[in-house]
């Protein structure tokens, strides 16, 4: 049978269908062939870097945007490392490996912001601190001027 001719079968139940898929598989040894066997695209951790280098210049778009640019910049621009890249469905998958988190931290290191916040002076409209007309002067309480 050539790969691309085309099986039609129907089982009389739902076990009868499992049972007929898993002996067909058995038969072919499907579960002793690799992933590059099975068909599945064997993306590598370069890719996953090269992924997160394209998410780093687009600020990480969504997975179908992501998919465009690198159709765009294999196939329209002739760039050969993305070759695989531009066969991707979408990038959710790539993104959770290891590599990727590695290349994308790297990137980005954390940086401290000191923020200061509740520190009990209230501001005027005017962005002095308030000290009378009911703006929270910090000898009235915070309520105002009393009548």
């Amino acid at each position: 049978m050539e790969a691309s001719d085309q099986i039609h079968f129907e089982g009389q139940g739902r076990e009868e269908i499992y049972g007929w898929v898993n002996e067909t598989l058995r038969q072919q040894k499907y579960s002793g062939l690799g992933r590059k066997g099975r068909g599945l695209a064997p993306y590598t951790r370069g890719d996953a870097e090269l992924l997160a280098g394209v998410d780093e210049a687009h600020e990480t778009l969504s997975g179908p945007a992501t998919q465009k640019i690198l159709q765009r910049e294999f196939h329209g621009f002739g760039e050969q490392r993305y070759q695989r890249l531009a066969r991707i469905s979408v990038a959710y998958r790539l993104r959770k490996t290891a590599a990727y988190r590695k290349r994308l931290i790297a990137c980005h290191p954390a940086r401290p912001v000191q923020v200061a916040i509740g520190n009990g002076e209230r501001r005027s409209p005017k962005g002095g601190l308030a000290t009378s007309g009911g703006y929270g002067a910090p000898d009235s309480g915070g309520h105002g001027a009393d009548p």
